[in-house]
């Protein structure tokens, strides 16, 4: 999956933002669910599918591009501390995309910042 690629430079990225971790045997993907607080879904995506964020623990702030159309059951489950989309689209926009109930209720509750330019 696209998220995947940040484990190439998990460790680098990591100490930039100034996390301590340890490294170890276990899944590494969970020492960046633990520690990121916002993300940015890449332009051009259409679905954000089951499970893309889950267990993002930190996550406060996702960025999603217009392109998006749906987001699938589960795709934020686990975000407890979501609270700001900042969507590059419309409202209009935003209200067409697809986004099941099903574990992503905390992105349905949060604040929509609409016409979001990434820099």
């Amino acid at each position: 999956q696209w998220h995947k690629v940040v484990l190439k430079y998990s460790e680098t990225w990591i100490e930039r933002i100034g996390a301590k971790y340890t490294r170890c045997d276990c899944d590494p993907n969970a020492v960046i669910r633990a520690v990121t607080p916002s993300m940015e879904v890449p332009n051009g995506t259409v679905v954000i599918t089951k499970d893309d964020f889950a267990g993002y623990e930190s996550l406060k702030t996702i960025t999603i591009p217009a392109s998006v159309a749906e987001v699938q059951a589960d795709a934020f489950a686990d975000c407890q501390k979501l609270k700001t989309v900042q969507f590059e689209g419309t409202k209009v926009q935003w209200k067409a995309i697809m986004i099941a109930e099903h574990g992503n209720k905390k992105l349905i509750k949060a604040k929509v910042k609409y016409g979001y330019k990434a820099k």
